[in-house]
Protein backbone atom coordinates (compact mmCIF):
# COMPACT_ATOMS: atom_id res chain seq x y z
CA UNK A 1 0.00 0.00 0.00
CA UNK A 2 0.88 3.48 -0.67
CA UNK A 3 0.49 6.75 0.46
CA UNK A 4 0.38 9.35 -3.06
CA UNK A 5 1.05 12.93 -2.40
CA UNK A 6 0.51 16.25 -4.47
CA UNK A 7 2.33 18.77 -2.51
CA UNK A 8 3.24 22.88 -2.75
CA UNK A 9 1.31 23.64 -6.00
CA UNK A 10 0.98 27.64 -5.72
CA UNK A 11 -1.67 29.98 -7.14
CA UNK A 12 -4.04 32.27 -6.16
CA UNK A 13 -7.04 30.45 -7.51
CA UNK A 14 -7.15 27.89 -4.44
CA UNK A 15 -8.69 25.47 -3.39
CA UNK A 16 -6.77 23.22 -5.73
CA UNK A 17 -8.31 19.93 -6.65
CA UNK A 18 -5.90 17.02 -7.43
CA UNK A 19 -6.21 13.56 -9.80
CA UNK A 20 -3.34 10.90 -9.73
CA UNK A 21 -3.25 8.56 -12.88
CA UNK A 22 -0.54 5.53 -13.63
CA UNK A 23 1.10 3.84 -16.33
CA UNK A 24 3.44 1.25 -16.50
CA UNK A 25 6.46 1.84 -18.23
CA UNK A 26 6.53 -0.93 -20.52
CA UNK A 27 6.43 -0.77 -24.07
CA UNK A 28 3.75 0.03 -26.32
CA UNK A 29 1.49 0.82 -22.81
CA UNK A 30 0.47 3.97 -23.31
CA UNK A 31 -2.90 3.73 -21.12
CA UNK A 32 -2.87 6.16 -17.92
CA UNK A 33 -5.43 4.66 -15.58
CA UNK A 34 -6.88 6.83 -12.82
CA UNK A 35 -6.11 6.09 -9.41
CA UNK A 36 -9.67 7.99 -8.50
CA UNK A 37 -11.54 11.16 -8.93
CA UNK A 38 -11.04 14.82 -8.70
CA UNK A 39 -10.05 15.46 -4.97
CA UNK A 40 -7.40 15.91 -1.84
CA UNK A 41 -3.90 16.33 -2.70
CA UNK A 42 -3.22 13.14 -0.82
CA UNK A 43 -4.82 9.67 -1.95
CA UNK A 44 -3.92 6.65 0.08
CA UNK A 45 -3.70 3.36 0.06
CA UNK A 46 -3.02 3.34 -3.24
CA UNK A 47 -2.56 -0.17 -5.01
CA UNK A 48 -0.57 0.46 -7.99
CA UNK A 49 -1.45 -4.00 -8.84
CA UNK A 50 1.72 -4.69 -10.81
CA UNK A 51 5.78 -4.81 -9.96
CA UNK A 52 7.76 -2.44 -12.81
CA UNK A 53 8.77 0.76 -13.40
CA UNK A 54 5.70 2.92 -13.70
CA UNK A 55 5.10 6.56 -14.04
CA UNK A 56 2.60 8.51 -12.21
CA UNK A 57 0.95 11.85 -12.86
CA UNK A 58 -0.66 14.29 -11.12
CA UNK A 59 -3.24 16.62 -12.13
CA UNK A 60 -3.89 19.89 -10.30
CA UNK A 61 -6.94 21.91 -11.13
CA UNK A 62 -7.59 25.58 -9.73
CA UNK A 63 -11.14 26.91 -9.40
CA UNK A 64 -11.58 28.69 -12.43
CA UNK A 65 -11.08 24.99 -13.83
CA UNK A 66 -6.86 25.69 -15.39
CA UNK A 67 -5.05 22.14 -15.23
CA UNK A 68 -1.44 21.69 -14.32
CA UNK A 69 0.27 18.59 -14.83
CA UNK A 70 3.24 16.93 -13.48
CA UNK A 71 4.89 13.43 -13.39
CA UNK A 72 7.29 11.43 -11.95
CA UNK A 73 9.12 7.86 -11.90
CA UNK A 74 8.63 4.86 -9.18
CA UNK A 75 10.12 1.27 -9.83
CA UNK A 76 8.26 -1.21 -7.86
CA UNK A 77 9.61 -4.83 -6.94
CA UNK A 78 7.43 -7.59 -5.70
CA UNK A 79 7.16 -8.07 -2.29
CA UNK A 80 7.70 -11.99 -1.05
CA UNK A 81 5.52 -13.51 1.14
CA UNK A 82 2.24 -11.88 1.70
CA UNK A 83 -0.16 -13.91 3.75
CA UNK A 84 -4.16 -14.22 2.82
CA UNK A 85 -5.11 -12.45 5.56
CA UNK A 86 -2.71 -9.21 4.56
CA UNK A 87 -4.07 -9.65 0.72
CA UNK A 88 -7.74 -9.71 1.60
CA UNK A 89 -6.87 -6.72 3.99
CA UNK A 90 -5.21 -4.60 1.12
CA UNK A 91 -8.10 -5.90 -1.15
CA UNK A 92 -11.02 -4.90 0.91
CA UNK A 93 -8.81 -0.86 1.50
CA UNK A 94 -8.45 -0.89 -2.60
CA UNK A 95 -12.55 -1.71 -3.02
CA UNK A 96 -13.42 0.50 -0.59
CA UNK A 97 -12.18 3.38 -2.76
CA UNK A 98 -15.04 2.76 -5.41
CA UNK A 99 -12.59 2.84 -8.04
CA UNK A 100 -13.35 0.15 -10.12
CA UNK A 101 -9.82 0.07 -12.32
CA UNK A 102 -7.62 -0.05 -9.25
CA UNK A 103 -9.97 -2.70 -7.75
CA UNK A 104 -9.58 -4.84 -11.25
CA UNK A 105 -5.91 -4.33 -10.87
CA UNK A 106 -5.45 -5.35 -7.13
Amino acid sequence: KFKVSSLNWTGDDRPFTHRFQVKSSQAGDTAWVYLGDWGSETLEPVIFGQAGNLTIRVQTRDTLGSIASTTTSIILEPVPNISQGELLNILDDVSAQGNTDATLQA
